[in-house]
């Protein structure tokens, strides 16, 4: 029973890992717990300047292995164990070294920096957007040789689609 209850963080977990678009992640305010968790999942995490992160569970008495399962591709051993034993709160700046967020921001320039994201990444094709996550999703798990022919591969294909030659015109 307990397992089917934890089952649902876990499969969200797959569901922003396995979404064919990058997932962006915003952070302003604490982020503490399954936030933490969500924002190092994310593809792409910005985070404000007054932002905190921590993982409070073991002084909670909470096994976090969720939360843990999150972080297993994202964070270093030794920063997922400072934050889980101590439950400290981190600055974001120290999660951006960690690999939490991919860039901290001042709080009042926030929702201008998700705009220009968005628009940035709105400009380069479906197709191509997709490819890349599926190569930045799959790759480092591959030996070098073959993610290499993966990365040909993928390209030869996505840039012999229409809806890039389209772009090209």
């Amino acid at each position: 029973e307990w397992r089917a209850m934890s089952d649902v963080v876990f499969d969200a977990y797959g569901v922003i890992r396995n979404c064919p678009i990058p997932i962006i992640g915003v952070v302003q305010g604490g982020a503490h717990g399954f936030g933490c968790a969500i924002a190092a999942i994310c593809d792409i995490t910005l985070a404000g300047d007054k932002a905190s992160f921590s993982l409070p569970e073991m002084a909670h008495n909470i096994m976090p292995t969720m939360v843990l399962s999150s972080f297993v591709d994202r964070v270093p051993r030794k920063a997922a164990a400072y934050m889980l034993y101590s439950s400290f709160a981190v600055s974001p700046e120290r999660a951006l070294s960690y690999g939490i967020v991919t860039d901290v921001v001042p709080d009042a320039e926030l929702d201008a920096t998700v705009d220009r994201l968005t628009a940035a990444m709105l400009k380069a094709p479906r197709i191509a957007i997709t490819g890349a996550k599926e190569y930045i999703r799959s790759a480092p798990d591959m030996a070098i040789a073959g993610a290499v022919d993966y990365a040909r591969n993928l390209h030869a294909v996505i840039n012999s689609g229409e809806e890039i030659k389209k772009t090209r015109t």
